[in-house]
């Protein structure tokens, strides 16, 4: 049995015999296209065997498996679905970057667990995983800086420890304990022409915290450096340091690859790219954001979707700042690209983006790209160089082999071979598959549901077929109240399985506010009217153009309880105080649960004139179902009734494939409509409950003292 973690890993590693032979078969080329042979190959051995000692044993490269050819028995690989044939030149040790296309055909439950190296001969072929990681930083003291001060900046110049690696992050150290300034960094390699790599980017820090957040660096190999701090505003702060993160010399660079921007969501505070990548499993570098905004600083977060305690969360794989700061002469800048560090395997195809705007407008987005790094395997290749790589199947262990034992192992670190491109074939079915010894693919059908207990049905449109979301609208918001239990998806009189997300954001409902004339003096009021009857809010927007006031803003429903007695159910109330126009012109106010269509908002003046409400919004919270199609013939979507559970579906055991999958849009119907299957009678009688229940025990009561009455012996007088 073997150690599963990367410690324990290295530490077998350390205790073989074959950890010098390992390395001698890690240090030989990788099979990169485009690359030539340079050289002595037994001088680039030894070089490259000592690079991948340190870098194993600090982490950066990560050995996923450990080694032992494994003669497969029969029918041992028919829970793979697809094969791809891949070629390499005979003998030797192959260094390979797997491909976007492959890692997508990879499975999504354990990262690289499923793949399996096979020769043309029926023997697996044991290999190795290269996973990239992030370089510690390095610290350049004060004495190998040049400062100097100019008219309204600060230029530090300065040289890179190693030009070969280039410069990805940039901090420094200051005793001033707080300032705000813009950054601009500069990069050349004569000292005459200069390149601008970061452009007036907020370089701040608040007390005591020490060094400030890193600022990103778009990949940077320069001989020269010179960093301007902007001083137009604040004096100058003393820097006693540098803190750079270069680029591993032993980590693959960082290239550009692919990602679509799906949907772009504006929602309250936010705004939500949701992007799709090539493949899951690949080793995301870097986003790069090109926003033609001149002023702004925003928060972001890159998070995916995944079922935690059978609910579905939203989890953070990255965060990040984008930010910039005008020049003091007002003049106009282009768009700048903003990069957003993640440095992290991708878990999911599709992810989103989240920018936290708070109160101020969404930023202009003029493009987005992305920088991936390679995910190599390392494997020796058979005599023929024919191979069949093996990907897709469901619920395996990631492969443990063991290399102490793995034959003629000095003769492989001794055929060093010249960099040569790998061709990968297209993907095909298996012919060993077989479909029914493996996990079956998403159950798109559940039980039988018979409709008529359920009181209205909406009608669910799709686009193209796969994986969908539906976002509950207004009404069936109001229907709900939080409680889905009794919401069903069905086509053709059977369920379909869906997951219910109870995100994390709002969307904005614009409300009109009407002023009440007929209010108390010194009394101002106002109605806001509902689009739907009980509709769940979180918070209530308001914002003003009075500059200076200062009042105690109260939110309530007019109501009548089960007597006929009106009430005043008081929703929220909160204190709002503006001093000019450096005072906010919004407040947000917190709202419990409501039942009506109206709010009522109320503030007392006093002696002072009414303010002016320019604009109130409602934050309406967002649940979405998350469910899988084979077609786009339309579903129904039933509720109403109160009798049901909440369904449980075998769909959670594969949640995070559905999750992680793109994802297409599905409609509701433009209005609900009632159930065709359900009596009319019936329905009218379960609205009316309460007044039924009412009725009825009135009857009961008098039928009973009239026939008390009647029992009672007449008097005689």
């Amino acid at each position: 049995m073997y150690p599963k973690s990367l410690t324990a890993s290295r530490s077998a590693f350390r205790l073989s015999l074959s950890l010098p032979l390992f390395l001698g078969l890690l240090s030989l080329p990788c099979l990169v296209p485009g690359a030539s042979a340079q050289g002595n190959a037994a001088t680039r051995a030894a070089e490259r065997a000592a690079a991948v000692e340190r870098a194993v044993e600090s982490g950066e490269m990560s050995p996923q498996g450990l080694l032992p050819p494994a003669q497969p028995t029969s029918g041992s690989w028919e829970r793979w679905p697809e094969a791809q044939p891949l070629s390499v030149p005979p003998s030797g040790i192959a260094c390979v970057v797997l491909p976007h296309e492959t890692l997508a055909r990879l499975s999504t439950e354990k990262p690289l667990s499923d793949l399996r190296l096979v020769s043309d001969t029926g023997a697996e072929i044991p290999y190795v995983t290269l996973v990239p990681r992030p370089a510690p930083s390095e610290r350049l003291p004060a004495s190998r800086l040049q400062p100097r001060l100019e008219s309204g900046f600060t230029s530090i110049g300065f040289n890179p420890p190693d030009r070969q690696r280039a410069i990805v992050g940039i901090q420094f150290d200051s005793p001033t304990r707080s300032f705000n300034k813009p950054f601009s960094l500069e990069g050349s390699n004569d000292r005459k022409s200069w390149e601008l790599l970061v452009d007036r980017f907020p370089a701040y820090r608040e007390g005591d915290s020490g060094r400030m957040m890193e600022i990103p660096v778009p990949h940077a190999r320069y001989a020269h450096y010179r960093l301007r701090l902007g001083d137009e505003v604040s004096p100058p702060v003393p820097i006693t340091g540098l803190w750079l993160r270069l680029e591993s010399a032993k980590t693959p660079a960082a290239a550009p690859g692919p990602v679509r921007l799906v949907r772009r969501e504006e929602l309250r505070g936010e705004t939500r790219l949701t992007l799709e990548f090539p493949s899951h499993g690949a080793f995301l570098s870097s986003l790069q954001l090109a926003l033609r905004d001149t002023v702004f600083r925003r928060h972001v977060r890159l998070v995916y979707r995944d079922l935690v305690d059978d609910q579905v969360q939203e989890k953070v794989l990255a965060r990040g700042l984008v930010s910039r700061v005008p020049p003091s002469d007002g003049a106009a800048l282009p768009s700048a690209l903003h990069l957003v560090s993640v440095e992290q395997s991708l878990p999911a195809r599709e992810m989103i983006l989240v920018i936290e705007n708070g109160d101020s407008p969404p930023l202009d987005l003029a493009s987005l790209t992305a920088s991936y790094r390679p995910v190599a395997v390392l494997f020796p290749s058979p005599p023929s160089g024919k191979l069949t790589l093996l990907a897709g199947a469901r619920q395996v262990d990631k492969p443990h082999y063991d290399l102490a034992s793995f034959p003629n192992l000095r003769d492989l670190r001794s055929s060093a071979q010249p960099y040569t491109p790998a061709e990968f074939g297209p993907f095909a079915p298996n012919p060993e598959y077989r479909p029914g010894d493996s996990l079956p693919d998403f159950p798109l059908l559940g039980a039988a549901l018979a409709p008529g207990d359920w009181a209205s049905h909406r009608q669910v449109t799709l686009s193209a077929p796969g994986v969908q979301f539906l976002d509950l609208d207004h009404s069936l918001l109001a229907a709900t109240r939080g409680h889905f239990a009794d919401l069903r998806l069905v086509r053709d009189g059977r369920q379909v399985p869906f997951l219910i997300e109870n995100c994390r954001f709002q969307r904005r409902l614009p409300l009109s506010a009407e002023r009440v004339e007929k209010a108390p003096s010194g009394v101002s009021r106002w109605t806001l009217r509902l689009p739907v009857k009980g509709l769940p809010l979180d918070s209530l927007r308001l914002s003003s153009t009075s500059p200076l006031f200062e009042r105690s803003f109260l939110v309530y429903e007019d109501l009548r309880n089960s007597r006929g007695e009106n009430y005043r159910s008081v929703l929220g109330q909160q204190h709002w105080a503006r001093q000019g126009d450096a005072s906010p012109s919004s407040m947000t106010l917190r709202l419990s649960l409501v039942t009506g269509d109206t709010l009522i908002l109320e503030t007392t003046d006093g002696d002072n004139s009414p303010i002016v409400l320019s604009v109130a919004e409602a934050a309406v919270p967002v649940v979405r179902l998350h469910f899988k199609t084979a077609d786009t013939s339309p579903l129904q979507l039933l509720h109403g009734n109160p009798k049901a559970l909440l369904p449980s579906y075998d769909l959670r055991l594969v949640a995070r494939q559905l999750l992680s999958a793109p994802h297409s849009e599905a409609l509701l119907g433009a209005a609900p409509e009632s159930n065709p299957d359900q009596d009319p009678l019936l329905i009218r009688l379960s609205r009316n409950a309460t007044y039924l229940f009412w009725a009825v025990l009135i009857l009961v009561v008098g039928s009973l003292l009239f026939v008390i009455a009647r029992m009672l012996p007449k008097s005689h007088i």
